[in-house]
């Protein structure tokens, strides 16, 4: 199965009753099967006033945050919001408010 590609469900009908078989349709997908493969990211020099406004003017409520390309945490509203209550400067760099070292899985897993 190739990246893109729908999964079929192995779908059976048993007296009357629909029985879907989780584990067979299930068996062989992959995390490159259901995830976004471009991604907005955030550079953690990035400031907490260019933060808000990049939030602002976006749908999403989350982003990675790069340092030199590498994955070095992530950033979400709930973080803006908390810097705000704290009355942080805007030129605070979003690397002192994002979760540090996100958990993450590989394509092929």
């Amino acid at each position: 199965m190739k990246s893109g590609d729908m999964m079929a469900l192995a779908v059976s009908v048993a007296g009357g009753r629909l029985i879907v078989d989780h584990e067979r349709s299930l068996a062989n997908l992959k995390a490159a099967h259901v995830m976004q493969s471009k991604v907005e990211t955030l550079e953690s020099s990035l400031s907490l006033r260019e933060a808000i406004t990049t939030f602002a003017n976006s749908h999403h409520r989350g982003f990675p945050v790069l340092n030199n390309g590498r994955l070095v945490g992530i950033i979400t509203q709930t973080d803006l919001a908390l810097a705000q209550a704290k009355n942080l400067q805007g030129d605070t760099p979003i690397s002192e408010i994002m979760t540090p070292d996100p958990v993450t899985i590989a394509a092929q897993a």
